[in-house]
C-alpha cells in the first residue's frame, strides 16, 4: 500500500534552512576577506605609481640640478617606522598634491597623506594598513616583503 505523502515535513524544512545558514555564513565571511584584501591590494598598487612618480621627479630634479621638489617637506617619519637622516628627502602628498600630479583624488579617499622620500623612493600611508595578523604597517616595502 502505497501512502499519498503530500507536502514537505518539518524536519526536512529545518535542515534546508540550516543548509542554506552554513553556506551564508561561509559565503559571507570569504566575501568580506575578499574585500579586505582588495582594499589592501588596491592601496599597494597606488603606492607604486607614487613611487614610480616619484623616481621620475627625483631624476628629473637630477638632471636639471633643481631642488625644488613637489609636497611639503617634513622629517616626522618615525612614527612609522622609518628614520629622517639629513640626506633623506621626505616630502607630504596630500590630495592637492595628488591631483596636480594627475593621480585621481581618490587615490586617498579613506583618508591619510603619502609621505615619499626622492632620494630612496620610499612610500608611507599616513593611515597605514594591518596584515593578516591585524599589524599596521605604513610603507611600501613592509606591505610587500
Amino acid at each position: 500500500m502505497l501512502k499519498n505523502n503530500k507536502g514537505v515535513t518539518l524536519t526536512v524544512l529545518v535542515v534546508t534552512i540550516i543548509v542554506i545558514i552554513i553556506l551564508a555564513g561561509v559565503t559571507i565571511s570569504s566575501s568580506d576577506s575578499l574585500i579586505k584584501n582588495t582594499k589592501v591590494k588596491n592601496m599597494v598598487t597606488n603606492m607604486y605609481l607614487i613611487q614610480a612618480k616619484a623616481e621620475a621627479l627625483y631624476e628629473e630634479y637630477q638632471f636639471n640640478g633643481t631642488t625644488t621638489y613637489v609636497g611639503t617637506p617634513t622629517t616626522d617619519v618615525t612614527s612609522y617606522g622609518e628614520s629622517a637622516g639629513s640626506e633623506d628627502k621626505w616630502y607630504i602628498w596630500d590630495k592637492i598634491t595628488i591631483t596636480q600630479l594627475g593621480f585621481d583624488e581618490n587615490m586617498l579617499s579613506s583618508g591619510g597623506d603619502f609621505i615619499v622620500n626622492y632620494a630612496t623612493g620610499e612610500v608611507i600611508y599616513t593611515k597605514g594598513l594591518k596584515d593578516d595578523d591585524g599589524n599596521v604597517k605604513y610603507t611600501l616595502s613592509k606591505l610587500t616583503e
